[in-house]
Order: structure tokens, then sequence, then C-alpha cells
């Protein structure tokens, strides 16, 4: 088996840089936890901040150093959507917290082509999401983990794919000890022993490695050179998406908006994408730095993942959205989900198929005006035709129910009120004569409720139009009751 790690160094920070758009001036910025820093970018190394320095001191080396604070949560939700964009490689992704996914990609080595195609593949699907990694390989998982954390990873690539352990076993070697996944304990028990690097540790006999470090190392030793086997459990990928970033200073103005409710709307789409989904509905979420909360929900007539599309009708909707105070962190949340309809294009449009100008009209019209603005007409399973159809939030607030087959010859404007006809000269009247086309159609209601009976005619009418016209049988009189298109 060939297994990849892809460690990611600076999630921690990237969970607070990840909502920055590009060309934003660089500041040194560092992780602290506990009060010690646990990570920094390049321009705060660059003014001496390491990792493990107290606040204190990195506060006297470097006056205008931004301090964040940890975020376990946000950073484990950051390193499951990486883990899940590597599914576009291979269907074999496990977790390795804090920072680090382990990928085996034997089996798709023929797929892409050999060890160079995986690894364009893995860039491909990693770029867009904006956060730097780190990349070792080697025939077994802890060895691939050790490889990264010693950094020692770009040596194991050049390396053929795939390669057995003897060819890593080198490399495996140089690995310091104190890149091992061990607790401070046994750590200080390698340091007494003046144990530096695993290939010290590894020439000892494992009889007295267990006797004094106990089971536990000797098999993860074990397991590292592939003496003993190590399952791992494979990502089950998430059925909801919620991403949130986090803003450095506080964003105001919708415009500060854009980029990093652009850069959730890609993760989103890629979402949809991988599991061939479309979502015609999505919440934005806005935490105020007063600890306030807003929310802003989108719809759209179409769901397939196209984000600038998605992007628009956000800020349609921001035109008329305020602000109530400085946002701290932005949460995109999607929870309605449906399958994604053929997107094929035909050469001529299919009977029946949507317009899409349509259907994006649509959309800037809710946007822009509000759901309740734009109403669609939906059939009902009922003969009478002032309750055979109506608006999609007419009844109890739910959509009507659909019936496939509704009787022939049915107007799509009806008038709210029928309009009474004259009788004149043999015809009927009303702003000019009527000439009827059809035999009549008896509509009757049910035995169990009282009302009138009908007998409705298509009509032309001396303009050209055609209308529907009925006789009532209670009231010995003509009305028309709708206009055809």
């Amino acid at each position: 088996m060939l297994w990849l790690a892809v460690a990611f160094p600076e999630l921690g920070l990237a969970v607070h840089t990840r909502a920055q758009p590009p060309g934003t001036p660089p500041r040194p910025l560092a992780l602290v936890a506990e009060g010690r820093v646990r990570a920094c970018n390049a321009e705060a190394a660059t003014a001496g901040i390491a990792p493990g320095l107290r606040t204190a001191s990195a506060v006297a080396l470097c006056p205008p150093l931004r301090f964040l604070e940890q975020q376990p949560a946000a950073e484990a939700r950051l390193l499951r959507q990486l883990a899940e964009a590597c599914i576009a490689v291979t269907p074999t992704v496990v977790l390795a917290p804090p920072h680090t996914v382990l990928l085996e990609v034997e089996g798709c080595l023929p797929l892409f082509r050999g060890g160079a195609g995986v690894l364009k593949q893995l860039r491909r699907a990693l770029r867009p999401l904006g956060v730097a990694w780190e990349l070792a390989q080697a025939p077994t998982p802890k060895a691939a983990l050790a490889l990264v954390a010693g950094d020692l990873g770009a040596a194991s690539l050049q390396l053929p794919m795939p390669h057995g352990l003897p060819a890593c076993l080198p490399l495996l070697r140089q690995v310091p000890v104190t890149a091992l996944p061990w607790e401070a304990p046994l750590q200080r028990k390698l340091e007494s022993l003046q144990l530096r690097t695993l290939g010290e540790l590894l020439a000892l006999p494992r009889a007295a490695l267990s006797k004094r470090l106990g089971i536990a190392a000797t098999r993860y030793l074990a397991q590292l050179q592939g003496e003993l086997p190590n399952p791992q459990t494979p990502l089950t990928v998430a059925e909801d998406f919620e991403a949130t970033l986090l803003f450095l200073d506080g964003v105001s103005h919708a415009e500060g908006l854009r980029f990093p409710m652009k850069r959730l709307l890609d993760d989103l789409c890629r979402f949809l994408r991988q599991r061939q989904l479309a979502c015609a509905r999505f919440t934005w979420r806005f935490a105020h730095q007063d600890k306030s909360r807003q929310q802003l929900v989108i719809a759209s007539a179409r769901g397939e993942p196209q984000a600038g599309r998605f992007l628009q009708l956000t800020e349609l909707k921001l035109e008329h959205f305020r602000i109530s105070a400085p946002v701290e962190a932005l949460t995109l949340q999607a929870r309605e989900f449906e399958a994604q309809g053929d997107t094929r294009l035909a050469l001529l449009p299919e009977p029946g198929q949507e317009d899409e100008q349509a259907l994006a009209l649509l959309d800037r019209l809710r946007a822009r005006l509000g759901t309740d603005a734009c109403q669609a007409m939906q059939a009902r399973s009922d003969w009478r035709p002032e309750r055979a159809q109506a608006t999609a939030d007419a009844v109890d607030g739910a959509a009507p129910p659909r019936t496939p087959a509704l009787p022939p010859q049915r107007p799509f404007w009806l008038w709210p009120e029928p309009k009474p006809l004259r009788v004149m000269e043999g015809r009927l009247w009303w702003q000019g004569g009527f000439t009827l086309l059809t035999r009549p159609e008896r509509i009757a209601l049910p035995w169990w409720e009282d009302g009138d009976t009908r007998d409705y005619y298509l009509a032309r009418h001396d303009n050209g139009g055609h209308y529907w016209v009925y006789f009532s049988r209670q009231q010995n009189e003509w009305f028309c009751q709708g206009l055809f298109g």
C-alpha cells in the first residue's frame, strides 16, 4: 500500500486568515494558547517569533504582533473540509488530527497515470481552499505521518511511487524522536536515554524497549514498519454543509463581505458537485462583535452549483439588508438538497424544457422584491375552475398539490369574479360579441356541497381572443370566467 500524509501546519492561522482577500498587506500574526505561541506566520517569524515563546516575550520582540486565540472546533471543521476535498483523489481518506490527513493512493495510480498525476490532482483539489500544506509518502500510515512531522516529506517524494519499506527506511531513521506523537513523559524518557532520532530507537532490542518505554511504544514501532496491522477508519462525508470564516477585524459593510462570501460559496459548490446535488436554499449567518446575530436566507429557482450566480443573488439581497454591527464571523449553512438534474446542453430545446433566462430573471426579481412578490401558479386536483389553480403559498402557507392530468380546455387567466354577459340579437355580448366554438362541458359540485351547475363553452370574441364562458343553470344567466393566453 502507498499512503500520503498531507499536513497543514498553518491550519490554526488559516482559520483566521482565509477571509482575507488577495493583496491584503501582510502583518505579523501569532496563534496563542495557554500564554504561549503555538504557531506564527512568516512576518512574525522574521521578527524572531517562534512556537513555544511566551506572549510577553513575543510582544517585546515584535510590538505590532497580533495575537489570535486558538479555535479547536473551527480547526476541526476546516480539517474535515480539506479532507473531503481530497476525496477527488481517492475514496480512502482518513482524518489524523490535529492537522493532518492520510490518503491511500496505490489503487489510484493507474487512474491518474502514476504518482505525478496523483500529485497534480491533489494540488488541483486543495488549491482553491487557500491553505498551505506539506506532503510525505510511505508504505504505512505511521511512517507517512512520521516523515511529514519530521520535515522529510520533500525527500520522500523523490522516491518512485509506489515503493517498499526498505527504500523508505533511510529517511525514517533521520526522523527526530521529538516528531513522534508520544506523550511528554515518554519524550522525557527518550531524552534521558539520549535517543535523538528514530534510527537510534529502531537499533535497540525490541524487548528492552518494551520494558523501558512500554508496550504501546513498541507496538507503534511495529506498525510503523508494517510488522503489525494498522487499520484505518475512512472518512464519512457530511450530509449537511456548514462553513465559517473568522475576521481579524470587524466588517461593517457589504463590500467587505464579498470575498469571504465568494470563498464560502466556492466551498459549497465543491460540496454539491462531489455529491451531484443541487441546493435551492441556503442561509448566511452573521455573528457580530456585540454578540448579536443576524441571518439572511437565499432562495433560487435553480439549485445547480454555480458560485457566481449564488453570489449575485446574495449581493441583491444585501442591498436591502442592514448589518446591525461589525461582523466577526460569517457562516454559510445549507441543509436542503435535491438530486442534480441533467445539465447537458442540447442542440434544440426539448419540449417543456425550462427557460434558463426566465429562471435567472425570476431569481433576480425575488432577490430584489422578496419572495412574496413573485408567485407561481400551480394546479390543484379540483374540477371547479376557481379552485383548480392557486399560487404556491395560497394554501395554508404550503405549495398546493400538483395534479398531472387536468381536464382539457382550461384557460390560464381567470377573472377574480365572473363577468356577466348579455344576450343581444341571439349572441352573447361583453365589449363585443362571442361565437361559441365547442359543445358544453358540464361542471357540477359534489353531491355533499350545495351550489351551482354550469355548462362551459370555448368562445371566440370579435377581437380575436378566446374566452371561457358558461351558463349558470341556477341563475339562468351567462358569464365569462377566463381568457386563454
